[in-house]
């Protein structure tokens, strides 16, 4: 049996104002058992390494560092569960920092309901705005304990009723095992798997208490507001790819799996025109890249009706049969702020 009991696992790329804060608000965990802090510096150009390297040595019996020069956050997650040594594992981005109770609360439950994963809700803490609490659909914050299986887990992150983010989450390492990992080379990696390692899960146990602090800020690597046609379409692909698992799934029953098909294909809908047509441009809408994701779009069109809402089928006729029209509408309303 493992004596290590959980691994922190941290990507760190260009947070050197705030890696400090992140790995002080861990040591200061109220945790029954040994832990350890992965740092896994990936490529920085501001003085990260040089803050995570004296914080290997400030904590030299809980921080271990490594060192890849790639900046891919799904690399660094991948090499640090690979080195992870703790029964459980848990991610926090470099910028994010935590409540002292979150894993001893989580840790707890784990092992008291011998989950493969246990989640939590989180603050969202936006610049100039009043702190949100994010959590599933039946978010109180009052610390409920809600028991699911793993397609149930996996439908409520499909329809949104809870986050795909990897974050405020701990999984046995065990249920890890060589399958679940992170996409590399793409932008919206927990968007594309987090799902996916849900729904092979046995029990998972979602706490209704919020711990983790997401901090919203300019430069973050999820922020759709820029204009960058990579995010974009690592963005659609990741949501459109969520169809053929579904479609595939023969153990989700006939009418949840419905009800989720129609969501995704809503959502591909409104990412492809509020954020792929906004990311390319009015002056790009016949680009090849642009082309081919409208083209996987309209695959959608060979879909059973039932499967479609009646105004996004009208959508996607506009999208096929009078695409120049519907591209530059989009692109005005964004320009208008609407």
């Amino acid at each position: 049996m493992d004596s290590m009991l959980l691994s922190i696992i941290i990507p760190v790329y260009n947070v050197a104002q705030y890696i400090v804060k992140c790995v002080d608000s861990i040591i200061n965990q109220e945790i029954k058992g040994k832990y350890e802090i992965i740092l896994v510096e990936n490529g920085s150009s501001d003085d990260s390494y040089e803050v995570v390297e004296s914080l290997s040595m400030r904590y030299p019996d809980i921080v271990r560092l490594i060192r890849i020069n790639i900046p891919d956050v799904s690399k660094a997650r991948n090499i640090g569960i690979d080195c992870a040594k703790g029964k459980y594992v848990t991610f926090i981005d470099g910028d994010d920092w935590i409540e002292p109770t979150m894993f001893g609360a989580l840790l707890d439950i784990a092992q008291s309901y011998d989950a493969d994963i246990v989640e939590s809700n989180y603050f969202l803490n936006v610049p100039g705005k009043e702190l949100r609490i994010i959590g599933d659909s039946l978010c109180l914050n009052e610390g409920k304990v809600y028991v699911k299986n793993g397609l149930q887990a996996m439908a409520d992150i499909l329809l949104e009723k809870c986050t795909s983010s990897p974050c405020g989450r701990i999984y046995l390492r065990k249920f890890l095992g060589k399958e679940c990992r992170f996409p590399e080379g793409v932008f919206y990696e927990d968007h594309a798997c987090i799902y996916r390692w849900s729904s092979l899960a046995e029990k998972v146990v979602h706490l209704d208490k919020a711990f983790y602090h997401y901090e919203i800020r300019a430069g973050s690597t999820t922020g759709i507001t820029q204009k960058s046609r990579k995010k974009a379409a690592d963005f659609f692909n990741a949501e459109f790819d969520r169809i053929a698992f579904v479609s595939g799934n023969e153990l989700m029953d006939v009418a949840t799996k419905k009800e989720v098909i129609r969501h995704i294909t809503h959502r591909c809908i409104h990412i492809f025109g509020k954020v792929c047509i906004i990311a390319y441009g009015a002056d790009n809408i016949y680009n090849p890249e642009m082309l081919s994701l409208r083209s996987k779009l309209l695959d959608m069109l060979n879909l059973p009706w039932s499967l479609i809402r009646y105004e996004d089928r009208i959508r996607l006729l506009r999208i096929k049969y009078g695409w120049r029209g519907y591209a530059m509408k989009k692109m005005r309303k964004s320009e208008c702020g609407r």
